[in-house]
């Protein structure tokens, strides 16, 4: 059976199956960061603190929306490099240093 297989692989080419997850991510990630984005005052000369949590939550949806996007193209959240592995994911947090 598995020799069967292995020669329908060899002569039709199979587009793999998209991760769900990265969808919802990036659907998600994708109008957090929207809606966010509409909410943002850009009058930076009058920033509070309170004002400032925005941006940074902006970073936030866009760093997801992007780590989603990467993990639909790569084929799965698994196959990121972890935080050990100073991956994507510790770039994005650390602001690539």
């Amino acid at each position: 059976m598995s020799k069967k297989i292995k020669k329908h692989e060899e002569k039709y080419y199979h587009i793999p199956k998209m991760n769900v997850f990265s969808l919802i991510g990036i659907l998600v990630f994708g109008l957090l960061s929207y809606f966010n984005f509409e909410l943002l005052n850009w009058d930076l000369f009058n920033l509070s603190v309170i004002e400032f949590y925005p941006f940074v939550f902006e970073y936030l949806f866009l760093s997801g929306f992007f780590i989603s996007i990467i993990a639909l193209i790569k084929g799965g959240f698994n196959q990121l490099k972890s935080i050990k592995e100073v991956g994507l994911i510790e770039g994005l947090i650390s602001g690539f240093d």
